[in-house]
């Protein structure tokens, strides 16, 4: 982690996820999805972190409930608030700061991270971050 966070300390907020996507997650995509479809067999319902795509797609070939967590509520899109680490302009304009924002994701990340899904017979999304990597329905 050293020489990743020295590589990429002055790297944008997407270049740097990217970077770390590259290295850290997608050369382990295959393996996380195995170990996921195991976990949602073994069990009623499974939870996980909401950038683990794969356990949702694991979860939703089997039929089983998936629910999701995130240790940031600024990772949740929501009128109520803008994107981290823009200001809360009020409503109108946080709306069209998450629009923004999926425009951002879906331009770096969307094929590298649809890749897995699309593989698997998954449906296509529209966007990365709130159709994705986001649960329509949060409890």
């Amino acid at each position: 982690m050293q020489g990743f966070a020295e590589r990429t300390f002055r790297m944008n907020t997407l270049q740097w996820l990217r970077a770390l996507l590259d290295e850290a997650f997608f050369p382990y995509e295959q393996t996380l999805y195995k170990t996921a479809k195991q976990l949602v067999h073994d069990n009623d319902c499974v939870i996980g972190h909401h950038f683990l795509y794969p356990l949702k797609l694991a979860a939703a070939r089997q039929g089983k409930p998936h629910f999701t967590v995130t240790f940031g509520h600024v990772a949740i899109p929501s009128a109520s608030q803008a994107p981290f680490p823009l200001p809360d302009l009020g409503v109108f304009l946080n709306k069209l700061s998450w629009k923004m924002l999926n425009w951002m994701f879906n331009r770096a990340l969307k094929k590298p991270l649809m890749r897995l899904w699309l593989e698997e017979g998954g449906a296509p999304v529209e966007n990365v971050l709130t159709d994705l990597l986001t649960r329509k329905n949060l409890i």
